[in-house]
């Protein structure tokens, strides 16, 4: 670029300074329409996203139905072959800890607590 080129694009109008706003304008224009466009493009892509994981997740669920009507079955069949030994059992476990000292005596007979005030 020679000296004259250089000083066309530093050239300020004679006119006014019109032409720097109708600049500024077309540019903010110019980046809300990239924006707008970034936003179609990144709304596509995550509509293209979820319905390619939904698909997946479907075929997934079709392709392991069979197992899962199985595993069902054999479920089934070792619960009503656990329950044929013994009648009081009734297939419901409920884990935890019991305090022995607290829950076994009688509340008469229950150590007195520590009041803290």
């Amino acid at each position: 670029m020679g000296p004259s080129q250089a000083s066309f694009f530093l050239r300020q109008p004679a006119g006014g300074s019109a032409l720097g706003v109708i600049s500024r304008v077309l540019t903010m224009l110019a980046g809300a329409a990239l924006l707008v466009v970034g936003l179609m493009f990144s709304l596509l892509a995550v509509g293209i996203v979820l319905v390619t994981g939904l698909l997946l997740f479907l075929y997934v669920k079709w392709r392991t139905r069979h197992l899962r009507k199985h595993l069902r079955e054999q479920q089934a069949a070792h619960a009503q072959h656990a329950g044929a030994g013994d009648p009081n059992v009734s297939g419901l476990v409920i884990e935890g800890e019991v305090l022995a000292a607290e829950y076994d005596t009688p509340a008469s007979e229950a150590t007195p607590r520590l009041d803290h005030r």
